[in-house]
Protein backbone atom coordinates (compact mmCIF):
# COMPACT_ATOMS: atom_id res chain seq x y z
CA UNK A 1 0.00 0.00 0.00
CA UNK A 2 2.52 2.37 0.69
CA UNK A 3 4.01 2.23 -3.15
CA UNK A 4 0.61 2.89 -4.33
CA UNK A 5 0.29 5.95 -2.31
CA UNK A 6 3.84 7.28 -3.28
CA UNK A 7 3.06 6.41 -6.74
CA UNK A 8 0.16 8.62 -6.50
CA UNK A 9 1.50 11.24 -4.75
CA UNK A 10 4.08 11.47 -7.68
CA UNK A 11 1.16 11.83 -9.95
CA UNK A 12 -0.49 13.70 -8.19
CA UNK A 13 -3.87 11.38 -7.85
CA UNK A 14 -6.05 11.23 -5.09
CA UNK A 15 -6.02 7.51 -3.68
CA UNK A 16 -9.73 7.50 -3.76
CA UNK A 17 -9.90 7.09 -7.67
CA UNK A 18 -7.63 3.76 -7.53
CA UNK A 19 -10.02 0.61 -7.81
CA UNK A 20 -8.56 -2.77 -7.43
CA UNK A 21 -9.84 -5.22 -10.27
CA UNK A 22 -10.68 -9.20 -9.99
CA UNK A 23 -8.17 -10.42 -12.27
CA UNK A 24 -6.09 -13.44 -12.42
CA UNK A 25 -2.45 -13.17 -12.60
CA UNK A 26 -1.99 -13.58 -15.88
CA UNK A 27 -4.71 -11.29 -16.59
CA UNK A 28 -3.35 -9.08 -14.53
CA UNK A 29 0.07 -8.87 -15.85
CA UNK A 30 -1.44 -7.73 -19.32
CA UNK A 31 -3.69 -5.26 -18.03
CA UNK A 32 -0.79 -3.72 -16.26
CA UNK A 33 1.33 -3.65 -19.76
CA UNK A 34 -1.26 -2.34 -21.31
CA UNK A 35 -1.95 0.85 -19.90
CA UNK A 36 1.88 1.17 -19.46
CA UNK A 37 1.93 0.99 -23.53
CA UNK A 38 -1.18 3.47 -23.11
CA UNK A 39 0.52 6.18 -20.32
CA UNK A 40 3.87 5.68 -22.74
CA UNK A 41 1.86 6.71 -25.85
CA UNK A 42 -0.03 9.76 -23.95
CA UNK A 43 3.41 10.90 -23.18
CA UNK A 44 5.16 10.80 -25.97
CA UNK A 45 1.94 12.71 -27.21
CA UNK A 46 2.26 15.04 -25.06
CA UNK A 47 -1.02 14.23 -22.98
CA UNK A 48 -1.11 14.24 -19.62
CA UNK A 49 -4.00 13.45 -18.41
CA UNK A 50 -4.04 10.94 -20.30
CA UNK A 51 -0.81 9.44 -19.12
CA UNK A 52 -1.57 10.09 -15.77
CA UNK A 53 -4.65 8.24 -15.82
CA UNK A 54 -3.20 5.46 -17.53
CA UNK A 55 -0.11 4.79 -15.07
CA UNK A 56 -2.50 4.99 -12.02
CA UNK A 57 -4.30 2.06 -13.24
CA UNK A 58 -0.73 0.49 -14.15
CA UNK A 59 0.43 0.99 -10.59
CA UNK A 60 -2.66 0.02 -8.82
CA UNK A 61 -2.62 -3.47 -10.59
CA UNK A 62 1.13 -4.20 -10.19
CA UNK A 63 2.61 -1.22 -7.38
CA UNK A 64 6.09 -2.85 -8.59
CA UNK A 65 5.96 -2.13 -11.40
CA UNK A 66 8.89 -0.37 -12.55
CA UNK A 67 8.43 0.79 -15.80
CA UNK A 68 5.19 2.25 -14.85
CA UNK A 69 6.81 3.83 -11.77
CA UNK A 70 10.02 4.81 -13.72
CA UNK A 71 7.47 6.80 -16.39
CA UNK A 72 5.55 8.32 -13.53
CA UNK A 73 8.68 9.83 -12.03
CA UNK A 74 9.91 11.15 -15.36
CA UNK A 75 6.29 12.75 -16.18
CA UNK A 76 6.56 14.20 -12.69
CA UNK A 77 9.62 15.94 -13.46
CA UNK A 78 8.61 17.02 -16.85
CA UNK A 79 5.25 18.22 -16.13
CA UNK A 80 5.78 22.12 -17.22
CA UNK A 81 6.62 20.25 -20.80
CA UNK A 82 3.04 19.16 -21.29
CA UNK A 83 2.02 22.57 -21.47
CA UNK A 84 4.39 23.89 -23.82
CA UNK A 85 3.98 20.76 -26.13
CA UNK A 86 -0.11 21.34 -25.64
CA UNK A 87 0.81 24.99 -26.99
CA UNK A 88 2.30 24.00 -29.79
CA UNK A 89 0.02 21.68 -31.00
CA UNK A 90 -3.27 23.61 -30.40
CA UNK A 91 -1.46 26.68 -32.83
CA UNK A 92 -0.05 23.96 -35.28
CA UNK A 93 -4.35 23.10 -35.68
CA UNK A 94 -5.16 27.08 -36.45
CA UNK A 95 -5.70 27.22 -40.18
CA UNK A 96 -5.44 30.80 -41.27
CA UNK A 97 -7.78 31.87 -43.95
CA UNK A 98 -5.76 33.96 -45.23
CA UNK A 99 -2.59 36.04 -44.38
CA UNK A 100 -1.62 39.25 -46.39
CA UNK A 101 1.06 41.02 -45.16
CA UNK A 102 2.77 43.79 -47.23
CA UNK A 103 5.41 45.95 -45.98
CA UNK A 104 4.73 45.24 -42.56
CA UNK A 105 7.40 46.30 -39.83
CA UNK A 106 8.11 42.68 -37.73
CA UNK A 107 6.46 43.73 -34.74
CA UNK A 108 3.57 44.74 -36.19
CA UNK A 109 3.11 41.89 -38.19
CA UNK A 110 3.43 39.88 -34.87
CA UNK A 111 0.85 41.58 -33.32
CA UNK A 112 -1.48 41.38 -36.75
CA UNK A 113 -0.60 37.18 -36.27
CA UNK A 114 -1.32 37.31 -32.74
CA UNK A 115 -4.52 38.63 -33.70
CA UNK A 116 -5.82 36.56 -36.48
CA UNK A 117 -5.05 33.77 -34.58
CA UNK A 118 -7.24 34.77 -31.88
CA UNK A 119 -10.04 36.20 -34.49
CA UNK A 120 -9.75 32.86 -36.14
CA UNK A 121 -10.15 30.83 -33.15
CA UNK A 122 -13.13 32.81 -31.96
CA UNK A 123 -10.51 33.42 -28.82
CA UNK A 124 -10.09 29.83 -27.78
CA UNK A 125 -6.14 29.87 -28.80
CA UNK A 126 -4.57 32.90 -27.70
CA UNK A 127 -0.62 32.73 -29.02
CA UNK A 128 0.64 35.49 -26.81
CA UNK A 129 3.51 36.45 -28.95
CA UNK A 130 6.19 38.41 -27.05
CA UNK A 131 9.09 40.11 -28.76
CA UNK A 132 11.99 40.81 -26.79
CA UNK A 133 14.53 42.93 -29.16
CA UNK A 134 17.00 45.36 -26.89
CA UNK A 135 19.06 46.48 -29.52
CA UNK A 136 16.06 46.83 -31.70
CA UNK A 137 18.13 44.76 -34.19
CA UNK A 138 14.64 43.10 -35.86
CA UNK A 139 11.67 45.39 -34.64
CA UNK A 140 11.55 46.95 -37.57
CA UNK A 141 12.49 44.40 -40.24
CA UNK A 142 10.25 44.85 -43.54
CA UNK A 143 8.02 41.63 -43.75
CA UNK A 144 5.61 41.02 -46.65
CA UNK A 145 3.96 37.43 -47.00
CA UNK A 146 0.63 36.24 -48.48
CA UNK A 147 -0.60 32.72 -47.80
CA UNK A 148 -4.00 31.08 -47.75
CA UNK A 149 -5.24 28.02 -45.92
CA UNK A 150 -1.87 27.51 -43.83
CA UNK A 151 -1.46 26.45 -40.49
CA UNK A 152 -0.76 29.11 -37.91
CA UNK A 153 2.71 27.93 -37.36
CA UNK A 154 3.56 27.92 -40.95
CA UNK A 155 2.87 31.58 -40.56
CA UNK A 156 5.14 31.99 -37.70
CA UNK A 157 8.04 30.33 -39.13
CA UNK A 158 7.83 32.38 -41.77
CA UNK A 159 7.83 35.48 -40.30
CA UNK A 160 10.60 34.61 -37.80
CA UNK A 161 12.89 33.64 -40.48
CA UNK A 162 12.38 36.81 -42.68
CA UNK A 163 13.21 38.79 -39.59
CA UNK A 164 16.07 36.67 -38.28
CA UNK A 165 14.31 35.42 -35.41
CA UNK A 166 13.17 32.33 -32.91
CA UNK A 167 10.58 31.05 -30.64
CA UNK A 168 11.28 29.79 -27.76
CA UNK A 169 7.60 28.39 -26.59
CA UNK A 170 6.74 27.93 -22.85
CA UNK A 171 3.23 27.41 -20.87
CA UNK A 172 1.77 30.80 -21.30
CA UNK A 173 3.52 32.42 -24.60
CA UNK A 174 5.88 32.39 -27.29
CA UNK A 175 8.54 34.83 -26.58
CA UNK A 176 10.42 35.69 -29.83
CA UNK A 177 14.50 36.99 -29.91
CA UNK A 178 16.55 37.65 -32.72
CA UNK A 179 18.90 34.89 -33.91
CA UNK A 180 21.96 35.05 -31.97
Amino acid sequence: MKTITLMVAVLGLPLSSIAEEELSTQERVQKVEEYYRIAEKAYVDGDLVKTQQALQRSLALDPQHGPSYALAIKTRQNRSKFGIQARQKELAKVILAEVDFNELAFEDALRDLNDLIEQTTDGVVTPNLVLIDKNNSIKDKKITLTMKQVPATVVLDYVLNMAGARAKYDQYSITIRPVD
